[in-house]
């Protein structure tokens, strides 16, 4: 294998932990923010006489509390959204990439006829036609049975 071929498999491996990383924190931080959106709509207390008893209580008014409530739940679950979109997209990229790397290394150990590959597909190319010749035999004849 060239430094070249090297490189750019190491690089790969890279980019994929990388990718896995992102999507892990990013899948944490939305749903922490999904929650600390539904903390503020759900958890609502105005004490009239204590005001050390309030949770999620800003001014005296209760509607305008709910209005300051909304507006966080809003801004929260946008924020987790968000972050929850970005964990789905490099997580498939992160997948992607990482049954690219097995199908390469896969096809480098193609050498020896009695290697399997990486989706028990035989590495052998011949024994690869065969079995893709018998599948279609099998459909071929389940729909003449079908007739």
């Amino acid at each position: 294998m060239t430094k070249a071929k090297d490189f750019k498999k190491h690089w790969e491996k890279a980019v994929c932990v990388a990718l896995g990383l992102v999507t892990a924190l990013t899948l944490f931080l939305g749903v922490s923010s999904l929650a600390a959106g539904f903390d503020k709509i759900e958890n609502y207390y105005n004490a009239e006489e204590y005001s050390f008893l309030n949770e999620n209580a800003y001014v005296g008014g209760d509607a305008y509390n709910y209005i300051i409530n909304g507006t966080y739940f809003t801004a929260y679950s946008v924020q987790g959204m968000g972050c929850l979109l970005i964990a789905a997209i490099t997580g498939v990229g992160a997948l992607m990439l990482s049954v690219d790397l097995v199908r390469q290394s896969g096809t480098e150990k193609a050498d020896d006829a009695t290697t399997v590959g990486s989706f028990g597909i035989g590495s052998n190319p011949e024994t690869a036609k065969e079995t893709a010749n018998e599948g279609e035999e099998q459909i071929a004849e389940s729909d003449t049975q079908k007739s």
